[in-house]
């Protein structure tokens, strides 16, 4: 399982989300069921920041400006086929996908609260629910992430808090689509903050608003010494 933060560089609250997913893994190692689940029975890789260099200019592109996700290469669009043409963090996020052979993965994003699955485009450019081959096994992703957030499911935007990307705004040369055909992974875009960049007194509101989907997700690929169906979906607790 692999996540990844700070895509865009305006938007940093999936890269301290993901800062506290590694602190509470490490803190509750032996100590929470869940988390002793997951260190235990998966490989989890953690990416806080894709953009650090638009991070640090409070913008959305990188260094050259250049948005990474719209810089992948398309399934409809050959025009960024050319793996030279690519910027220095997408090929080093497709090499590491090749490498990794990962089985799901997200990026954490700010702007809306939504989770996000292919295809992110259509063939004809339109705004239209355009599913892919696994579209069953993506909603259900969406949806436990979704179901197991503080109130994502509770949208009035989105029905049930997920959306298929090409219904929501079509995009092309996006992250998300790129790994699931040539990676073979099964990645979700989570919208996770409606204000891209809140206030700091608010990033562990996020955090623990977000805390159980993120472990659900990832304690849904344990394959090994259990069984899927063991593992129950341990749903956010409102105060």
């Amino acid at each position: 399982m692999l996540f990844i933060g700070n895509v865009h560089g305006d938007e940093p609250v999936g890269r301290e989300v993901l800062m506290q997913l590694a602190y509470w893994l490490c803190d509750n190692y032996l100590k929470d069921p869940l988390a002793t689940l997951i260190v235990e029975n998966t490989h989890l890789h953690i990416l806080p920041s894709m953009n650090p260099d638009g991070f640090a200019l409070r913008r959305r592109g990188n260094a050259n400006n250049v948005d990474l996700n719209r810089d992948f290469p398309d399934q409809f669009f050959p025009n960024n086929d050319d793996i030279k043409q690519r910027q220095p963090e997408t090929r080093a996020i497709m090499n590491w996908i090749k490498q990794e052979h990962f089985t799901a993965s997200a990026s954490l994003h700010g702007g809306a609260l939504v989770a996000n699955y292919p295809w992110d485009g259509s063939r004809d450019t339109r705004k239209q629910y355009y599913g892919c081959p696994d579209d069953k096994a993506f909603r259900y992703m969406a949806s436990m992430y979704s179901q197991s957030h503080y109130n994502m499911s509770l949208s009035k935007e989105f029905e049930g808090g997920i959306t298929n990307g090409a219904l929501w705004y079509p995009i092309y040369g996006g992250m998300q689509d790129w790994n699931y055909i040539h990676g073979g992974c099964f990645e979700l875009t989570l919208e996770i903050s409606d204000v891209k960049w809140p206030k700091a007194s608010e990033l562990l509101v996020i955090w623990k608003q977000n805390k159980m989907s993120m472990l659900n997700l990832v304690a849904s690929l344990v394959k090994v010494r259990y069984s899927y169906c063991s593992i129950p979906m341990v749903m956010h607790q409102k105060e």
